[in-house]
């Protein structure tokens, strides 16, 4: 199979996402379902840096693994993945489909990831399987980070092989746009360690509006258009 060189791949992304300029009016209750997520997630960021705050006067204490912060991440990807099935089971036999079945498997994963912190035993058990003792290199201190700015990869994969099946429900493309960018600049942080609190508030709105995007892709009338 010949490559597609990087400029028409430029040129297939730049037609696409243009089209999002002027994406039409939303399926019924789009805004007020996504403005209700968000409103929960602010609520529940507040919440619990609030209660970190009080308690060891660290916002960010209650957003780590097995806390619940975590908790309410890999619920927001539970329903993500339900929302993602139902979209799948709507579309029947139309070719979008496997897409949509793609989306609940990863998004299952994903919350499994979030429950149970798959990826920091991963990133414990390649430390154990190397003999490396200093955890705070670093380099090997942002291998669990390293991990989940994969799933950022992954996710620009997906959407370069779908674009145009995304694309067409312009405000599911919208709303996975924006969460992709709350992603990046979630992973960022990461990284850096600046704001633990901005980093992981960034990731559960990113989750939020994943999974008003799937709600919205479900009610959207363009679901089955095209091929």
């Amino acid at each position: 199979m010949s490559r597609v060189p990087a400029q028409s791949r430029l040129t297939r992304w730049w037609r696409e996402l243009a089209q999002l300029r002027h994406p039409g009016s939303p399926p019924p209750g789009t805004l007020a379902l996504t403005l209700s997520f968000l409103a929960i997630t602010f609520t529940v960021i507040a919440i619990v840096a609030t209660f970190g705050i009080v308690r060891y006067d660290r916002a960010a204490r209650y957003f780590g693994e097995g806390r619940a912060g975590n908790y309410y991440s890999a619920l927001q990807l539970m329903a993500a993945f339900v929302a993602a099935v139902l979209i799948a089971l709507k579309v029947e036999r139309h070719p979008s489909r496997r897409l949509w079945w793609i989306v609940a498997v990863t998004m299952f994963l994903l919350s499994l990831d979030e429950g149970f912190g798959l990826h920091e035993e991963l990133d414990t058990g390649i430390h154990k399987l190397m003999g490396w003792h200093d955890k705070r290199h670093w380099l090997t201190d942002h291998l669990d980070d390293g991990f989940v700015a994969l799933y950022g990869v992954i996710a620009l994969i997906w959407a370069e092989r779908h674009l145009e099946d995304i694309v067409r429900l312009r405000w599911t493309a919208l709303m996975l746009l924006t969460a992709f960018v709350c992603f990046v600049g979630s992973s960022v942080l990461d990284f850096t360690g600046i704001t633990a609190l901005l980093e992981e508030g960034l990731e559960l709105i990113a989750e939020s509006l994943i999974l008003a995007a799937l709600i919205t892709a479900y009610r959207d009338p363009n679901l089955t258009g095209g091929s």
